[in-house]
Formats: C-alpha cells, structure tokens, sequence
C-alpha cells in the first residue's frame, strides 16, 4: 500500500469513525438558550465581516486557496462588499461554493514512532474566505458554549489550561503522598 493511501485511510478512519460521544447528553437544558432568536439574527453584518476579516493572521502559511489573509485585510470596503454578498447568500440558500467543502490535512507529528500514522495530529488548510466566516460564528456561538460547559473543561477555552488541572492534581498527589494516604486514579476519555 503506498503511503498517501495509508494517510488518507488514517485520516477517513479517523475523521468519519464510530467513536464519537452519540451517547454523551449535555450537561444542561435548553431553556438557558435563546429559542426566541431568529435565524436572521444570526447573519453578519458588513462590519462584523469587515472584523472578522482584520481578525485573520498576518504571515502565516498560504491556506488551501493559496489568498494570503494579509491581501483579504488590504481588500478594502469593496472587498468586504463582495464577501460580505457571498456570505449572505450562503446563509439564506444554506449551500456553500464547492470550493469551501474542500481542505488539505497536513500531518503533524506529536511523538513516537513516526511511521505509525497514530502518532500524528492533522491540521486541516481551509480557504481564507471560510476561516473568516468561521471566526464570525465562534464570536457568535461562545456566549452559548461557555454556558454550556462545565466548569472542569478547561481545554480550548480562553483563559483556561489544562495546565491548571494538572497542576492541581499533581499538588494532590503529593499531599496525599506526604501524608500517607492512599489514592486511586481514573482517567476517563470523553
């Protein structure tokens, strides 16, 4: 088998696999979400595209559509005209052009043997267009994520680590080692 077959099996398994939480239910109920809302409410406005935009970071890698942001932040209000046209229609056909259904996933090494493709992480290279618009709808969809985890997420979420968890079980540890106390351990992957 050559080795781009294996990567793209490594990445099909991994990405569309059956172990996702389908059992997992959230730790909340919907009456603290805004059912009231309408889906209009939700569409961004020139100026909020226009800050999504400038929201894109300079001098990284050329994405998959090979746009550097840098050009999409020197477009000027003409610019953000046309975009801000593309993602209005988007919104109310709710079908995105072709091009944005496509990326390309780089492998990341993250540590062992490196010709076990379990060993990497993927990066997935979007069209500069869609990172825009997905910065709009994270800065719209985080007041309902940070009601909707537990306090104990602290993975991915602003001002918070991981970090702080381990250091906090670590210091745990070692009380309960100084004091003679034993302990159990469970670690549960969601």
């Amino acid at each position: 088998m050559t080795s781009m077959k294996r990567w793209a099996e490594h990445f099909i398994e991994l990405l569309n696999g059956t172990t996702a939480n389908s059992n997992v239910t959230p730790n909340q109920d919907d009456s603290t979400l805004d059912t009231n809302r309408r889906d209009d409410e939700f569409l961004p406005t020139a100026e909020e595209t226009a800050s999504a935009i400038q929201c894109l970071k300079n001098q990284r890698s050329l994405e998959y559509d090979g746009i550097p942001p840098e050009l999409l932040k020197q477009g000027g209000p003409s610019l953000v005209r046309v975009l801000h046209a593309l993602i209005e229609r988007v919104w109310v056909d709710e079908t995105m052009p072709e091009d944005w259904n496509s990326g390309v996933i780089i492998p990341l090494h993250k540590k062992g043997d490196t010709l076990d493709c379990h060993n990497y992480r993927g990066i997935t290279l979007l069209n500069t267009e869609v990172l825009s618009n997905l910065i709009y709808y994270l800065t719209k969809l985080q007041p309902y994520v940070e009601n909707t985890i537990g306090q104990y997420q602290c993975g991915f979420r602003r001002n918070r680590s991981t970090m702080d968890q381990v250091f906090a079980l670590r210091t745990i540890l070692e009380k309960m080692t100084e004091f003679g106390i034993p302990t159990h351990h469970l670690f549960n992957r969601f």
